[in-house]
């Protein structure tokens, strides 16, 4: 299993492109094999993606005013995104409290993830990661990505704001199969999403010190 990728390109896939495709398969149903195959060409890409769900927010906005909990959260930003870009990610949406990247590995996404608990510690700051890794239906603009679909999408989503506790990661089967077993100690454990149950990793406490 090949687990990198040479990174952004883009190639006319739009949110307005992908929309037009999939109004043509729907109105020419013996074209949609043509037209799905058009669509993977331009819009699928196999990356992996992070999610960061900043630990606490909601509770952060009981104890404390909506202003303060906002301006904590953009304190995260100011801390984040640069370490981001610095790694080679592309930020493709921030959401309140959330932040989503796509790497062109998993190892360069896992790295990010530990550096980001260590550097919001000192702002007695936690965060909640998911990581997947696979085909992804990339929405870009010219310079950038800008939304991202895909059951590794899903998946990483899961695993950051539901599964994983304060200043934990989590990754799923096929981004864990991309570990260096010797160097990334991880825990397999089966979890229950949308009414599955499923394998994912959670890497273990000493490897995030």
């Amino acid at each position: 299993m090949s687990c990198s990728n040479s990174f952004f390109v883009y190639r006319g896939n739009s949110q307005p492109e992908l929309e037009r495709l999939l109004s043509d398969r729907l109105d020419h149903p013996d074209k949609r094999a043509a037209i799905d195959n058009h669509i993977r060409e331009l819009f699928v890409e196999t990356y992996a993606v992070l999610v960061l769900d900043s630990a606490g927010f909601s509770r952060g906005c009981q104890q404390s005013n909506i202003i303060e909990a906002l301006a904590r959260v953009e304190q995260m930003r100011r801390t984040l995104v640069p370490l981001f870009e610095q790694q080679g990610g592309q930020i493709f949406k921030i959401e309140v409290d959330n932040i989503y990247a796509v790497f062109p590995n998993v190892a360069t996404a896992l790295t990010v993830s530990r550096e980001s608990i260590k550097r919001l510690a000192p702002l007695n700051m936690q965060a909640s990661i998911g990581i997947g890794y696979g085909e992804l239906l990339m929405m870009a603009e010219p310079t950038h990505y800008n939304n991202v679909y895909g059951v590794e999408m899903n998946l990483a989503s899961k695993l950051g704001e539901d599964v994983a506790a304060a200043n934990e990661i989590w990754l799923t089967e096929a981004a864990a199969q991309c570990l260096d077993p010797e160097q990334d100690a991880v825990e397999s454990h089966v979890i229950h999403i949308s009414g599955l149950d499923l394998k994912a990793y959670r890497c273990r406490q000493e490897q995030l010190s």
